[in-house]
């Protein structure tokens, strides 16, 4: 097993992950295929309840390299098994904006975890000390920030 691949599947296990999930906040999409879509990774994370927003969006991550390497992160649409098109992205304000900003990338996410948004940004070093990516975080520092948006009284606010 890829020495990735076998971090991922221990952070997995862990109380930080598997309480997540108890708590409904994220999910796999596709369990049972960790390991054949390895480095890819589809994961779900819900959202606050909003009139007309869906209640789940889901992230496909590369996390080849993990934990080393920060993961990416793509607004993903379950359905057409490809990139969520940027019109049903999260919007809102504030930080649901400036992290879902699909004119910047339309295949990534705009966050001082995220490997290419990472690249160039290296003042969010100091803006964003926890969340940027160190070779120690686990994918629930992703994870959390993902959810702590998504459910934050900026989102699906205009």
């Amino acid at each position: 097993m890829r020495p990735d691949l076998a971090l991922f599947d221990q952070h997995m296990n862990e109380a930080s992950f598997q309480s997540g999930i108890d708590a409904g906040q994220w999910g796999l999409m596709d369990p049972g295929a960790t390991h054949t879509q390895w480095p890819k990774i589809i994961i779900w994370v819900r959202a606050a309840s909003k009139p007309g927003k869906p209640d789940l969006f889901y992230f496909s991550f590369d996390l080849s390299g993990y934990p080393n390497q920060a993961p990416a992160a793509c607004p993903w649409d379950p359905e057409t098994r490809a990139a969520l098109s940027p019109d049903r992205w999260p919007r809102g304000r504030k930080l649901i904006n400036f992290t879902f900003n699909f004119s910047w990338n339309p295949t990534a996410l705009y966050a001082p975890c995220d490997r290419i948004a990472m690249a160039g940004h290296d003042p969010w070093r100091e803006q964003f000390p926890e969340l940027w990516w160190q070779p120690h975080f686990k994918i629930t520092v992703y994870l959390n920030y993902l959810h702590h948006l998504l459910n934050s009284s900026d989102y699906a606010r205009t």
